[in-house]
C-alpha cells in the first residue's frame, strides 16, 4: 500500500510539474502591433471658386487584425482664426481592408483656408483608443471677372505661339448625341475630344492647337513638371456644354526622363481667375511606348498636362520643421512661411501653448509630453506595441490562449483536490492497520 501511495503520488507531482513549467506549457500570444494597424494614407481638398461646396477625401486603411471603430472632427481656421468645427464622419472599416470618408463644408468667405481633422480610432475587442491628426490647406476664390476687352469687344491676348493645328466643324450637334475630334498626329498629346452639348448647337467648329511654350495670356505657371500645352478654340458652343471628355498620352521615355510618378499625372484647365483648375487622370491603358489617361473636364480652355516627381512634396501641403512653419511649393519644395513663436505642431503655429507643461498623449506609437514651457511636444518612447490610453502597451493575450490557461488552471486544481484525498485516504489506512 505504501508503495502504490508514493508511486501515485510521484506521479501527480510530475504532471503538476509539467503544467507549471512555463517550457512545457503552451500559450499563443497576439501583439497590439498586430491586431491594431492603421495609416492615414491621406486627406485632400480642393480649391474651389465661390460659393461652391469644399469636398474632403479622408483615405483610411485598416493593417490590422481587428475592425476597428473611425470617427473625425473638422476644424477649419483661416488667418489663425477658426471659421468652423464639427463631427463629420464616424464609421467601422474592417480588418484589412481600406476605407474613403468623405464630407463638405459650404464656404461663406473666400481666401486660404488650413482644414485639420481630428481622427479617433477605436478596437472594442482590445478596448483601446487612440487619436491622429492631418491637415490639409485649400483655397476659396473670388468669382471670375471678365477678361479685358478689345475696342471691337472681343477679348484681346497676346499671339499664342503653336506648333500644329487641328480643326473640325458640324453643321449640327444634337442633345441626344456625342461628337469625337481625332487626332492621329504624334506631335500632340490628345488623341481624344469628346462633346456633349445641353441644347442643339448649329455651324460649331473646334479648334486644337498645339503650343510650344505658355501662351502670354497665361500669367500663371501650373504646378509639376509641364509635358505640353494645348490650347481649345470653339464657335457657337458658349454655354451651351454638358461634359467634355480629353484622352491623352505621355511619352513613357519623358515620364523616366523626369522620374515622374505615372500615377500622378494631371490635366489642368486656366480659368478667366488666372488660376488652374487641376483634374487628377485616371491611367486607362499603356503600351510600351505611352501611358494613356482620361479626363472629364467642364469646358474649353488652354490646357497643360503636368507630372509630379516621385517622393517630392504636393504644392499646399504644410509640415513643421522644428518651430519653423513649412509650406510646399509650386516648384514641389518646401519654403518657410512662418517661425512659430509659441512652437509649431500638427502643421501649423500654436497660437498660445500648444499643450499642457507634461501633458502625456499618444501619437500613432509614439508616447509624446507637452514641454515645460507648452510650446511643442516631445516624443520621449517609441512603443512597441502600440500606444493606447496615455501608454505603451505590451502583448495582449489572445481569446483563445485566454480560455487554455482557464482550461489548464481547471485541471490543475482537480489534480490537486484528487491529490489531497488519496493523500487523505492512504493515511486514514495506514492508522487503521497501525491499530
Amino acid at each position: 500500500m505504501e508503495k502504490n501511495f508514493l508511486l501515485t503520488a510521484v506521479f501527480f507531482l510530475s504532471v503538476l510539474v509539467f503544467l507549471i513549467d512555463p517550457v512545457c506549457a503552451v500559450t499563443t500570444v497576439v501583439e497590439v502591433g498586430e491586431g491594431v494597424n492603421w495609416e492615414v494614407s491621406s486627406l485632400s481638398a480642393g480649391d474651389v471658386t465661390y460659393p461652391s461646396v469644399v469636398y474632403f477625401t479622408l483615405r483610411f486603411r485598416n493593417r490590422g487584425t481587428s475592425d476597428l471603430n473611425v470617427s473625425g472632427n473638422l476644424s477649419i481656421s483661416k488667418g489663425g482664426s477658426t471659421v468652423y468645427t464639427n463631427k463629420v464622419f464616424e464609421g467601422n472599416v474592417s480588418k484589412q481592408q481600406t476605407r474613403d470618408f468623405t464630407f463638405s463644408w459650404t464656404p461663406t468667405d473666400t481666401g486660404d483656408f488650413l482644414a485639420n481633422v481630428t481622427i479617433n480610432i477605436t478596437n472594442n475587442e482590445l478596448n483601446l483608443t487612440n487619436t491622429t491628426f492631418n491637415t490639409t490647406s485649400f483655397t476659396v476664390y473670388s468669382p471670375p471677372s471678365e477678361p479685358p476687352s478689345s475696342p471691337g469687344g472681343h477679348t484681346s491676348f497676346p499671339p499664342i505661339p503653336s506648333v500644329l493645328n487641328i480643326s473640325q466643324t458640324w453643321e449640327k450637334i444634337s442633345p441626344d448625341t456625342s461628337v469625337t475630334v481625332r487626332i492621329e498626329s504624334e506631335m500632340f498629346a490628345f488623341t481624344e475630344i469628346m462633346i456633349e452639348v445641353e441644347k442643339e448647337s448649329q455651324d460649331v467648329e473646334v479648334s486644337v492647337n498645339r503650343l510650344l511654350e505658355k501662351p502670354g495670356s497665361v500669367i500663371k505657371e501650373p504646378a509639376g513638371k509641364v509635358y505640353q500645352y494645348i490650347e481649345i478654340k470653339h464657335d457657337n458652343l458658349e454655354g451651351r456644354l454638358r461634359n467634355v471628355v480629353i484622352i491623352f498620352r505621355v511619352e513613357n521615355e519623358w515620364l523616366s526622363d523626369n522620374n515622374i510618378d505615372k500615377s500622378e499625372i494631371s490635366l489642368n484647365r486656366y480659368l478667366p481667375s488666372d488660376e488652374w483648375e487641376v483634374f487628377p487622370s485616371t491611367l486607362i491603358n499603356e503600351d510600351s511606348n505611352y501611358a494613356y489617361y482620361g479626363v472629364e473636364v467642364p469646358g474649353l480652355s488652354v490646357f497643360s498636362i503636368t507630372g509630379r516627381e516621385k517622393f517630392e512634396c504636393i504644392p499646399k501641403d504644410m509640415r513643421c520643421l522644428g518651430n519653423e512653419l513649412q509650406v510646399c511649393l509650386s516648384t514641389w519644395t518646401w519654403e518657410t512661411i512662418e517661425t512659430c513663436e509659441y512652437g509649431c505642431s500638427e502643421r501649423r503655429c500654436a497660437e498660445t501653448t500648444l499643450c499642457r507643461p507634461d501633458e502625456i498623449r499618444c501619437l500613432g506609437n509614439f508616447l509624446q509630453r507637452c514641454s515645460g514651457d507648452g510650446s511643442k511636444w516631445e516624443t520621449f518612447e517609441t512603443c512597441e506595441y502600440g500606444c493606447w490610453d496615455r501608454e505603451c502597451k505590451g502583448m495582449v493575450v489572445s481569446y483563445v490562449t485566454q480560455m487554455a490557461v482557464f482550461v489548464l488552471f481547471a485541471i490543475l486544481i482537480t489534480i490537486v483536490l484528487i491529490m489531497v484525498a488519496l493523500v487523505y485516504m492512504n493515511l486514514k489506512m495506514l492508522m487503521a492497520r497501525k491499530r
